[in-house]
């Protein structure tokens, strides 16, 4: 009886860990001031993340640098809540643009990047509740397996 409480238990724990933190927001196309991010992973300075869908609405104050209105790479400020781990999916945000930085420039001008502030974010596709755990809650969840398929 005990080993199939404790392997009842533990499909449950296993399963738990595989709910989506929320359901994918991928159905519905991104408004104004929103956009489906990946964040880049690059060993030089380069922009935080590249738009894959949708675009900011770029301030007056600030439209003489930018000569091209379709930007593909961002800049953001504000960002801390977002984790390594869900970093690594793609990301719906919603933010403003509040400067701009140069990133490349030649006798013709300079190339600038915007800087957005993040209002609000959400993932963009299906991620495990696992993979937003820190490591405490991680090795609580492996300590109470391994305790209930042992017994």
């Amino acid at each position: 009886m005990t080993f199939r409480l404790s392997l009842i238990i533990s499909l449950v724990l296993i399963a738990v860990l595989f709910i989506p933190v929320k359901f994918p927001s991928t159905f519905n196309r991104p408004d104004n001031n929103e956009s489906i991010i990946h964040f880049q992973e690059c060993g030089c300075p380069c922009p935080d993340a590249r738009i894959i869908e949708g675009q900011f609405t770029v301030p007056d104050s600030l439209t003489e640098k930018f000569k091209r209105k379709d930007f593909i790479e961002i800049y953001l400020t504000n960002d801390e809540a977002i984790n390594y781990e869900v970093s690594q999916y793609d990301i719906r945000i919603k933010g403003t643009i509040i400067g701009a930085k140069p990133e490349e420039c030649d006798s013709n001008g300079c190339y600038y990047v915007p800087i957005v502030r993040l209002d609000s974010w959400e993932i963009s596709e299906f991620v495990s509740w696992f993979w937003t755990w820190n490591s405490k809650f991680g090795m609580i969840y492996l300590v109470v397996t391994l305790i209930s398929v042992s017994s």
